[in-house]
């Protein structure tokens, strides 16, 4: 039986690893998609705008990805 604070703990972890992995996806597909399409300067102009709309989807889901995982492994008895 897992405690209450192992759990968190890998909520967190999930977490943080959701972060990463929908950032690395994001720039992975927009450098496929985008890059032959727009200048480097449109890219490089358009950097902080794409990033403060994509930045709180990312945390958005990260956080939900976590909040569920902490439930499913509280529930496991």
């Amino acid at each position: 039986m897992q405690s209450k604070k192992s759990n968190f703990l890998a909520a967190i972890v999930v977490t943080f690893i959701c972060f990463i992995l929908n950032g690395a996806l994001f720039i992975y597909f927009y450098n496929q998609l985008a890059t032959p399409f727009i200048k480097e300067e449109q890219r490089v102009a358009n950097a902080d705008y794409i990033m403060s709309v994509t930045a709180g989807g990312y945390v958005s889901t990260s956080l939900l990805i976590g909040v569920v995982v902490y439930f499913i492994l509280n529930t496991r008895n």
